[in-house]
């Protein structure tokens, strides 16, 4: 694995900056302004907009969800508003030279879907690119140039929690957004749910769906206008990816923003579904454990391993049937990679005061580390 020069490093966390800030201004046109609403306890920061009569459409004023006062990122672009606009060509200069030194690239069916979902705001709400697509942003995160059998895929992935945290009135229409990139876009139903679509697919066999967390042992698909599908599909485990969540950089034209799982959590999370992997296929599984494989590679290049084992210690604290999965998960990896989690767990506990009671969650037996009961 060959990490990113240190001008790559530089060009790369520069255009995360200016794209995060520029997708978030040109999410508002420029004859609305800010306000302030409570909820509960905390306070968010909503748009207000003007939209212009159309068709015989009455003109209306729209408010649209921004995110909570408290967040220093929405509240520095809240403030810096005015000054944000574009700087379009800049961006793109350095998306080309991140190209052209090896950074990954998505095909152009996921580019603009991807970039149609970022201007809806989707991005700026809950949603959360998972999945094979999310994995593509982890070479800039994590500095390492990723090779492409490990990024290439033929689907996105969005998730998204159970608590949905924008106007009910304020949600896209992904089917619509989706037949403006490729109008060959249709829904697909779930087998057992053939009323409500689950995603969608274009006549090339790309695919866009959603997913949440589950709320019942029984409970395989659910209503849920949050991410503006008419249902969607539940994952297990999917509330523990959803909980530590980043910004995150598509290098397609000027740069895409995103927000994806963290690299540890993700990884984690491919070990705690490995069992349910392999009922879907060998080529599945195996590019799940290759991933694995190269985040912790990188984590380790990076000497941040620790980072690995206080996901691992967070996901096993969680129960028995967690441990079990997480096990199952690792028993599946190369040794050179089963060596990294432990030592990534090892890391984690010595950092958090030594307490060798957590020990007992290190696969690797040793001497310090009782089994687990």
């Amino acid at each position: 694995m060959r990490p990113f020069s240190h001008l790559d490093q530089v060009a790369f966390s520069e255009l995360a900056s200016q794209v995060q800030d520029a997708t978030f201004a040109e999410s508002f046109p420029e004859n609305g302004s800010f306000v302030r609403q409570k909820r509960g306890r905390r306070e968010y920061f909503y748009y207000k907009g003007y939209r212009s009569a159309v068709g015989g459409v009455r003109a209306k004023h729209t408010l649209t969800y921004v995110g909570p006062v408290d967040d220093v990122d929405i509240l520095r672009r809240v403030e810096q508003f005015g000054r944000l606009k574009s700087q379009y060509k800049i961006r793109r200069e350095l998306a080309s030279t991140l190209r052209s030194h090896g950074c990954p690239v998505p095909t152009s069916t996921e580019g603009e879907v991807l970039g149609a979902f970022s201007r809806a705001g989707l991005f700026r709400g809950k949603a959360v690119l998972v999945g094979t697509i999310a994995f593509q942003c982890y070479a800039g995160m994590l500095s390492v140039h990723l090779p492409e059998e490990g990024y290439r895929t033929a689907d996105i992935d969005l998730a998204q929690g159970a608590q949905i945290a924008v106007d009910q009135d304020d949600l896209p229409d992904l089917g619509a957004l989706l037949n403006d990139v490729d109008p060959s876009f249709s829904p697909v139903f779930h087998p057992g749910y053939a009323q409500m679509p689950v995603g969608y697919a274009n006549d090339q066999g790309f695919r866009v769906e959603f997913l949440t967390t589950v709320r019942r042992a029984d409970e395989t698909v659910r209503p849920l206008v949050g991410l503006g599908a008419a249902a969607v599909q539940t994952l297990k485990f999917l509330e523990f990816l959803l909980q530590d969540t980043r910004d995150g950089l598509i290098v397609h034209k000027a740069g895409i923003g995103v927000r994806v799982p963290s690299p540890q959590r993700y990884a984690v999370h491919k070990l705690l579904i490995s069992d349910l992997r392999r009922a879907q296929g060998v080529a599945k599984a195996e590019k799940d454990l290759m991933q694995i494989g190269l985040i912790l590679e990188a984590m380790a290049m990076r000497r941040c391993l620790d980072d690995v084992g206080f996901a691992w210690l967070n996901a096993a604290a969680r129960g028995l049937k967690w441990f079990r999965n997480l096990k199952s998960g690792w028993t599946r990896l190369p040794d050179e990679h089963r060596i990294l989690i432990s030592d990534g767990i090892r890391q984690a506990v010595e950092l958090d005061g030594g307490d060798d009671d957590r020990l007992r969650y290190d696969p690797i037996p040793r001497d310090a580390s009782p089994r687990p009961t």
